[in-house]
């Protein structure tokens, strides 16, 4: 991947765990590749991912509350995400959680998905994935 018109897509699975995924983005070529992901607790560590120069979108995953014992953390880290890109003037965008079930299934990511132990991450990555590919980008994977 070349590096110019480089730019960086920062994913989020939100919760008291939130756990997040980076994909390096080739604009030009329509190529990314995924080159770290993790945990936070919260919030915590979000604001230098977004507020990075290189970043440009966020893509988290939109909770909806609707059981009574509903706990909101969550919530509140979908505010700090959407407080922090709208600051930083970055694309920020939502997807539901079914978005990603099928990800787990493609045989491309399947070696990945199987090394990789935090589910938050997971599904953080599946989330960048979604919508990496719904902008028509090839995706690369270490």
């Amino acid at each position: 991947m070349k590096t110019d018109n480089v730019s960086t897509l920062y994913a989020y699975d939100p919760g008291q765990t939130t756990g997040w995924a980076s994909f390096v983005l080739a604009r030009s070529e329509k190529a990314a590749a995924l080159s770290r992901w993790g945990e936070f607790d919260l919030w915590r560590g979000i604001d230098e991912q977004i507020g990075s120069e290189l970043c440009q979108t966020v893509v988290y995953e939109k909770i909806v509350p609707r059981h009574p014992s509903f706990n909101p953390i969550g919530l509140e880290v979908i505010g700090a995400i959407r407080y922090l890109g709208e600051l930083h003037s970055r694309v920020v965008v939502h997807q539901m959680n079914a978005q990603i079930h099928g990800v787990f299934k493609w045989e491309t990511y399947d070696t990945l998905f199987k090394t990789i132990k935090s589910d938050h991450s997971k599904d953080a990555i599946a989330h960048g994935i979604v919508y990496l590919r719904k902008q028509g980008y090839t995706i690369e994977m270490p």
